[in-house]
């Protein structure tokens, strides 16, 4: 917000992107620092890689949460299958959606919204309009209610200003929520798409969710983030099966310590690095094992990638090269799949953990750790 404000408070404009056969696929709401890298009515290219044919799923009814509509499968999915790539009809600032007291301003939002809309063709507008709207009429128009009820995390670190947008995509927003969801979805700012990938093997027949909170909060947080933001209590089979206080206790218990380990990783890892000698190696992997079979309980498979980076890492660390092989192999796999690494460590792609395994000697970490136990 600093640079933001710095800038003079600058106000969003409405642009159109276009395939490269020049025809509107998205109307967006941005500001200037995006043209930077986009200028207004570029045709966006690479050429967006296509959803597997014949689609592995259908829309269709639903069973969760009471919802009418979902994204079902219609075929086995393997882990870490491709579902569906698509790029958004819209995409806006997530600071302007958020409730304001003015009413003129809401106006003027709600009617730059409609604006955009219009940008589209008839089919890509009935595809907005057809989306779910859990807010009322009191909270704003039914644009404004679609946008907010389906618009998706998409962050552009390209901004200077404001870098984080909602995306609102023709079949990816019609996927429902789970506390215990089994597919994950990613974002490329600079090619404007968005990919959803299976989490965990996926039935024909079973419904494809995604989280839309945080899924490491306890079972009455999540409840609450759920009905306050999207109007509905959560029924999907994790929270189904926790419904008793001692399941919901035991499942909150369990999700409380994948969260400190994740919340914790960088500065064990740090504090362990900077230990004398005799620091046992236990304090940095030993928490990381012990998530990874929690993360099955939980139905949390898509957190998995995180913690065998780190258990990759300290082993290399220690000069443990079959240890290391075992785990940067797996890391590998999940980079690739789940786009989950260790960032800011030069560990955080597939091609990153290949170019490991090919020479892990070469690595700057290697054996920093070798004397420890």
């Amino acid at each position: 917000m600093g640079r933001y404000n710095r800038a003079g408070k600058p106000k969003p404009f409405i642009r159109v992107c276009r395939t490269l056969k020049l025809e509107i696929f998205c109307a967006w709401l941005c500001y200037e620092d995006i043209t930077g890298y986009a200028p207004p009515n570029l045709n966006w290219g690479p050429l967006l890689p296509p959803t597997p044919l014949p689609r592995p799923y259908r829309i269709g009814a639903s069973l969760l949460h009471g919802a009418a509509i979902g994204v079902i499968a219609t075929r086995d999915l393997a882990f870490g299958e491709t579902i569906i790539i698509e790029r958004p009809l819209l995409m806006i600032p997530r600071a302007v959606l958020l409730p304001v007291a003015a009413n003129k301003i809401q106006s003027e939002l709600e009617h730059q919204l409609e604006v955009m809309l219009s940008q589209l063709d008839e089919k890509s507008r009935a595809r907005v309009n057809i989306l779910s709207n859990c807010k009322t009429a009191k909270d704003g128009s039914k644009l404004w209610g679609i946008i907010t009820t389906n618009g998706l995390k998409c962050n552009f670190p390209q901004s200077r200003y404001l870098p984080h947008y909602a995306g609102v995509f023709p079949d990816i927003s019609r996927i429902n929520h789970s506390c215990s969801p089994n597919a994950v979805w990613s974002f490329d700012s600079r090619a404007l798409w968005a990919e959803i990938r299976a989490t965990r093997p996926i039935a024909t027949g079973e419904e494809i969710t995604i989280a839309y909170v945080t899924p490491t909060e306890t079972r009455a947080e999540r409840q609450q983030t759920l009905k306050k933001k999207y109007g509905f209590t959560c029924h999907c089979t994790q929270c189904v099966a926790t419904a008793g206080r001692a399941a919901a206790a035991a499942s909150n218990a369990r999700r409380k310590q994948i969260d400190e380990t994740d919340r914790d990783a960088r500065e064990t890892w740090a504090a362990w690095l900077r230990a004398p000698a005799s620091a046992r190696s236990d304090s940095v992997i030993a928490p990381h094992e012990a998530v990874l079979p929690l993360l099955d309980i939980e139905g949390l498979e898509g957190g998995r990638g995180w913690h065998v980076a780190w258990i990759a890492l300290a082993y290399a660390a220690l000069g443990d090269e079959a240890n290391f092989r075992r785990w940067a192999e797996e890391a590998e796999k999940l980079a690739r799949v789940l786009e989950q690494g260790v960032g800011g460590y030069g560990y955080q792609t597939g091609e990153e953990w290949q170019k490991a395994l090919k020479n892990p000697h070469a690595l700057s970490i290697w054996g920093k750790r070798r004397v420890n136990g």
